[in-house]
């Protein structure tokens, strides 16, 4: 069995991370997804704040985030919801 601890260990300082984590530049995110047509439904494991999500959202493709630290993942869902960029969330996935 593994040790589920450093796996959640970043959500007790999840604003934190997601004030002064750096963002990924536009274009490292459009040359990750180069060859994909737009709207892809795109998945980003282990989501984290949604940093990730956020870039690939602007870009208009469809997120599924998955995180599995409650911490982060409610995090996530709060700044979906500020910037008005989740539509739907689940299996659906998450639409700008």
């Amino acid at each position: 069995m593994t040790d589920p601890t450093h796996a959640l260990s970043f959500g007790a300082a999840a604003g934190d991370y997601d004030r002064f984590r750096p963002r990924y530049p536009e274009e490292a995110v459009r040359w990750a997804l180069d060859g994909l047509g737009a709207p892809a439904r795109v998945v980003d494991l282990g989501a984290g704040t949604g940093i990730l999500t956020r870039g690939v959202l602007a870009l208009g493709h469809e997120v599924v985030p998955v995180e599995p630290d409650p911490g982060m993942r409610a995090r996530l869902d709060a700044s979906s919801r500020r910037s008005g960029t989740c539509g739907t969330s689940g299996p659906a996935g998450w639409r700008s």
